[in-house]
């Protein structure tokens, strides 16, 4: 019998065992004598730090300095090392931390009324890696003027006002491009060489998602765009300006008892002129923001740029038909009067810049706020341009018709309902519809409702008719466009100006009178009238 046992021997290296142990005692040496120092020096530089941000805040706060130059200069020394990669996470909340002390003595300097720090700090945030949005938005501060009765600003003139002016100022900062914002994060192109993020490091939440245009191609090189702000960033950095405060500042809406009160009869007619004036320059720099920021990756941030706008315009729409409203019922000329024909034209240019503004940006989404657009205040003949306007190119041919409205170009007396009857516009305008994306053809549909359902039908019958066919034509007689299947659309949509104008039926109903042929298609009209085909035929 025969048993076999097999098994390993080891042999001792005394060369190998001398280098591990030559290894260990470097190791050793490094944790115990270099990491340690290492170590040390870093806590003792932090501390010094400490103390010479310590020295500058008490320096700040007993002697009041004139100009800040030493928090200034420390305040840029800190965004220099956030602009630069972050070795540890340790070192980025540290710097942040110290940040968030130094950055709120500034703000506070000179009552909180020190408008060059502000704009200061606004110019560091603004020229910050991709993500500053999270965690440096909160140092973005635009001052309200105050509201309760009482203070001091009451009685001064609200288009006066010094805040008013940094307003402007800082939302002309925000929108226009960023000079140099490519030098400044230079440090991080290496970093962010398009690698992927390091592990233990905070990554953008919208550098995971690839933007893709309206075909499905995605839109964007992102070598080019490696240095830009986040759609996010953007977002949470215009909602830190209290544009609604500066409205109710402008339309002398004051707080008492925790409660507003507003009294359209405090503004005058020169008010107005004025309301206007600053209105017309919050758009046009809400506006350049669709201009400086026009990429897809911006399409969050344009809906809030655009809603914003439409906030103001809704302000100034329901000031000024509370204002003569007042004015009628005091016994004055609310609807005559060459003061209240003047406010009206100035109200339809306000009115046309806006619908141009939102006009120009519709690659990024902004023709669905037409149908929130508050279209009763507007003139008919204002109306009737626009309208018009949105019949032909939507690309180059419209922007710039919207363009001649403005400066006079087309300001003279014109059959509105026959001009749009013309055979060369109506091909112009099946060729757009078939051209557009299904979302702005949905949008412009929505439009065309919201204007003739907000229309008086005494006044403005042709208006509303016009709008009604238009709708019905696109979705059942325009064969260009027959492969669109806008039947539906056109259906809610035209469903909608008939629960506010019941005669619009009646134009349907001839329109399916005109062809025999058009009878098997009863049913459209049942689906808008909801009544029973027998009826439609007596009708018909």
């Amino acid at each position: 019998m025969t048993a076999r046992h097999t098994y390993t021997v080891a042999n001792f290296d005394d060369k190998s065992a001398s280098e591990l142990r030559g290894h260990l005692r470097e190791l050793r040496r490094s944790l115990l004598d270099s990491h340690s120092i290492d170590a040390f020096k870093s806590e003792m530089w932090r501390l010094k730090i400490e103390d010479h941000l310590h020295y500058v805040l008490t320096s700040e706060e007993e002697e009041e300095q004139k100009d800040g130059e030493e928090l200034k200069r420390s305040v840029s020394v800190l965004f220099h090392f956030v602009r630069r990669p972050a070795g540890n996470e340790r070192c980025l909340t540290d710097v942040r931390g110290w940040l968030d002390r130094l950055v709120a003595v500034l703000l506070r300097r000179k009552g909180g009324d020190d408008f060059g720090s502000r704009l200061f700090v606004l110019h560091h945030v603004l020229r910050c890696p991709a993500g500053v949005g999270r965690w440096a938005a909160k140092y973005v501060q635009v001052p309200a003027p105050e509201e309760d009765v009482g203070s001091e600003e009451e009685s001064q003139s609200p288009f006066s006002h010094p805040r008013l002016k940094h307003l402007l100022a800082v939302l002309s900062m925000m929108m226009s491009p960023i000079e140099k914002r490519e030098d400044f994060l230079k440090a991080m192109k290496s970093a962010l060489s398009l690698s992927p993020v390091r592990k233990g490091e905070a990554s953008d939440p919208d550098s995971v998602w690839s933007v893709m245009d309206h075909e499905g191609d995605e839109d964007e090189d992102l070598h080019d765009t490696w240095h830009l702000l986040s759609d996010s960033d953007l977002v949470s950095i215009f909602d830190q300006v209290p544009l609604d405060a500066f409205i109710r500042h402008l339309l002398r809406i004051d707080k008492a008892d925790g409660e507003y009160r507003y009294d359209p009869t405090r503004s005058s007619d020169q008010n107005f002129m004025q309301l206007f004036a600053v209105a017309t320059a919050l758009v046009r720099e809400l506006r350049r923001g669709f201009e400086t920021f026009n990429r897809p990756r911006y399409r969050s941030f344009a809906k809030r740029l655009c809603h914003a706008i439409l906030d103001v315009l809704r302000f100034v729409t329901n000031h000024w038909l509370a204002y003569k409203a007042a004015r009628i019922e005091s016994g004055g000329d609310g609807d005559g009067g060459a003061m209240v024909k003047r406010i009206q034209v100035e109200y339809d240019s306000f009115f046309l810049r806006v619908i141009r503004s939102i006009f120009g940006a519709h690659e990024l989404g902004t023709w669905q706020y037409f149908a929130h657009v508050p279209y009763g205040a507007v003139s008919i003949d204002m109306l009737w341009r626009v309208f018009l306007v949105l019949h032909l190119d939507y690309h180059d041919d419209g922007c710039q018709k919207l363009e001649n409205l403005d400066t006079g170009a087309e300001k003279k007396e014109v059959d509105w309902a026959s001009e749009l009857q013309e055979k060369d516009l109506l091909i112009q305008f099946e060729e757009n519809l078939s051209k557009a994306w299904a979302a702005e053809r949905h949008f412009l549909l929505t439009a065309f409702s919201a204007m003739a359902a907000s229309r008086d039908p005494q006044e403005e019958r042709d208006f509303i008719s016009a709008a009604s066919l238009d709708i019905f034509r696109v979705g059942f007689v325009l064969e260009g466009v027959a492969d669109l299947n806008l039947a539906k659309e056109a259906r809610d949509q035209l469903a909608n100006i008939c629960s506010a104008h019941p005669f619009a039926l009646s134009l349907i109903v001839k329109e399916f009178c005109r062809d025999e042929e058009e009878f098997p298609r009863l049913e459209v009209i049942q689906r808008i009238l909801i009544v029973p085909k027998e009826i439609i035929k007596k009708i018909i």
